[in-house]
């Protein structure tokens, strides 16, 4: 925390998973099967600046500005179609921005947006990318 508490820098590192198969037939040519399965595990972390607004003793609002890097575990991507085979997953990095309150700082409610952000970048046929909009809710222990 600086500038009186006013503004702080913070690192959230988050999980996240994401598993998905599809079956279509006829997507692309008719009478082809197109079958994709998606395997996505990261580590999330988040760098960015935090300003906070005091609105009295027990309750106050702050603003979020991240830069976001994706860390990869395990990951992978199977998409057959014709004759075509790919397993690699690349991702990219995002911005997000969010607002939250926060009560007596121990409880938070937070609604944040993340950029779009590609998964699969590096072959011309097809590009795999995601945003996000995320609740976030939060207890301090301590």
């Amino acid at each position: 925390p600086f500038y009186g508490n006013k503004f702080a820098i913070a690192i959230e590192p988050t999980f996240q998973s994401y598993n998905t198969e599809t079956n279509t037939e006829g997507l692309l040519l008719q009478g082809l099967k197109d079958n994709t399965t998606v395997n996505y595990k990261s580590l999330e972390v988040q760098i960015g600046l935090r300003h906070y607004f005091y609105l009295n003793d027990h309750f106050r609002v702050f603003v979020n500005a991240f830069y976001e890097v994706d860390l990869v575990l395990a990951s992978d991507i199977n998409y057959n179609i014709i004759v075509e085979d790919y397993k690699k997953v690349l991702p990219g990095g995002s911005f997000s921005g969010g607002i939250a309150a926060d009560f007596n700082s121990k409880y938070k409610i937070e609604l944040r947006y993340s950029s779009q952000r590609y998964i699969v970048r590096d072959i011309t046929t097809w590009r795999a990318f995601y945003s996000e909009v995320s609740i976030l809710f939060g207890y301090k222990f301590y």
